[in-house]
């Protein structure tokens, strides 16, 4: 609670109190009503705002706390005034449905206008000890996703709001080529593997930085030293040393935060995002900026407009002619996709077609500029123009997606095209 003495606080408004506390606060009646709270208190409940924390309570703080210790809190929140101040160690639900061990230190305030007032601050306990992974088999010091986006949103909260931190950076750790490894390893062999760098990572941070898993077989960590690339290059280094026949390479991601009010799984997408602009045939680090701001900005829109885009033709077939080195001599063309949108103006290919690979939506694409091909085809042939051959790309994602020799029989057959 800061430098402030909860057992010796004078008289004062209920706004001027909220407004100097820096701890995570909350006033509470001697039935555990719930009075007012700051910040860092909807927080470490993982709620927003403090209408969603009392509602969450059902205003009651009591309602929250697990069943093995509602008695013990309710007596001293009932005794306060006599005990002059109490100190218990309780576990409470949150609304991400993790249970969370707390201290809570409370005390009789006088407030304006306010009877039975108790001021509480409450802290997280670790009983000193670094966070543990329910499953034993997975990793013994990393924390479920839900968890650590929920503790990492109370750190970020509680460091930015009150200035104790100016900035944290969201680490992310992806084992490229891990998916290959796990497939041809057994199950204790890759568990190993992202157990030992998880281990790695813990040595490299303080013990009040945080680690966690995030989509299964990849490793989040908020940590709030400056010195963080050397941390990174740390544990690239002893990762390379251990895994230099395996051909895996440690890719990772670094998102800056410095707005107390971005989602972490937002954080953590966006380091994702970094990570995966590593080379991919060696470990390295990439840090998220302005340009990558740009690309995933581009991204979702390709992604959010693409369906419509197929619909009304925005994507374009454009023909490359094809001349023969030979004569000089045109042969033929090669059909090419121009995206040209009515919001965003001309796409690069160069923009949408990893993005549509990427997301396994090339054959989409590509199936779409075959059919306008054969229709362009058939049209030309209605104007009794000569109608040249056409080549068209495919993607090797095609071939794994689909009998692809099959769709384009199909397409061809439908608008009566010679194959050749």
């Amino acid at each position: 609670m800061g430098t402030n003495n909860i057992n010796n606080l004078p008289s004062v408004s209920l706004q001027a109190l909220m407004t100097s506390l820096q701890s995570c606060t909350v006033i509470l009646d001697n039935n555990g009503n719930i009075i007012c709270s700051n910040k860092k208190a909807w927080a470490l409940f993982d709620c927003f705002s403090e209408e969603e924390f009392i509602e969450y309570c059902q205003k009651n703080l009591v309602n929250v706390v697990i069943v093995e210790d509602k008695k013990r809190i309710t007596e001293k929140l009932s005794n306060a005034f006599s005990l002059k101040g109490f100190y218990e160690t309780i576990c409470i639900h949150t609304k991400f449905n993790n249970i969370r061990k707390i201290d809570i230190q409370g005390a009789s305030i006088g407030i304006s206008g306010l009877e039975n007032a108790i001021i509480c601050t409450l802290t997280i306990n670790n009983d000193g000890k670094s966070l543990i992974f329910e499953n034993e088999k997975f990793l013994s010091i990393a924390t479920q996703e839900e968890n650590f986006i929920s503790l990492a949103h109370h750190k970020v909260v509680s460091g930015l709001d009150y200035e104790e931190i100016s900035q944290f950076y969201l680490v992310f750790f992806h084992i490229k080529n891990f998916k290959y490894y796990v497939e041809d390893n057994v199950k204790t062999k890759w568990y190993k593997v992202l157990r030992n760098l998880a281990i790695d990572i813990r040595k490299n941070l303080n013990n009040d930085e945080i680690i966690g898993q995030f989509n299964n077989t990849d490793l989040v960590c908020l940590i709030s030293n400056k010195q963080y690339a050397k941390i990174i290059n740390n544990v690239i280094a002893n990762f390379d040393a251990k895994h230099e026949e395996d051909d895996l390479f440690l890719h990772v991601g670094v998102y800056p935060i410095n707005d107390s009010n971005i989602l972490i799984v937002d954080a953590c997408n966006k380091a994702k995002f970094a990570s995966e602009q590593n080379n991919p045939k060696e470990s390295g680090y990439f840090e998220y900026d302005g340009k990558l701001e740009k690309n995933i900005d581009i991204e979702s829109f390709i992604l959010k407009n693409f369906d419509n885009a197929i619909e009304n033709n925005y994507i374009q077939v454009y023909y490359q002619p094809v001349v023969r080195t030979i004569n000089g001599q045109l042969c033929g063309y090669e059909a090419l996709a121009r995206w040209i949108d009515p919001e965003a103006g001309f796409l690069s290919p160069a923009e949408f077609i990893p993005v549509l690979e990427k997301h396994k939506l090339i054959t989409k694409l590509d199936l779409h500029i075959l059919k306008r091909v054969c229709i362009e085809m058939n049209e030309t042939e209605q104007r009794e123009q000569t109608v040249m051959p056409v080549s068209f790309n495919l993607s090797r994602i095609d071939f794994l997606a689909c009998d692809i020799f099959a769709e384009v029989d199909k397409i061809v057959l439908a608008h009566d095209v010679p194959e050749t």
